[in-house]
C-alpha cells in the first residue's frame, strides 16, 4: 500500500500501526512526522 513518508497505515482490525519512516526519509526530519503519528495511533488503539 503506497504511504508518504510522513503518514500512516492502519489495520483497526488487527491493531497494526505501520509508517515508512526511515525506508523513504532523507533525513530524521521527514521520519519523525509519521513516527509521532505512529506513536499517537498507537496510544489511541491500546487504550
Amino acid at each position: 500500500m503506497p504511504c508518504p513518508v510522513d503518514d500512516i497505515v492502519v489495520d483497526e482490525e488487527n491493531k497494526v500501526v505501520t509508517t515508512p519512516a526511515y525506508m523513504l526519509a532523507q533525513n530524521i526530519a521527514e521520519a519523525a512526522s509519521g513516527i509521532e503519528k505512529l506513536v499517537a495511533r498507537v496510544l489511541v488503539l491500546t487504550a
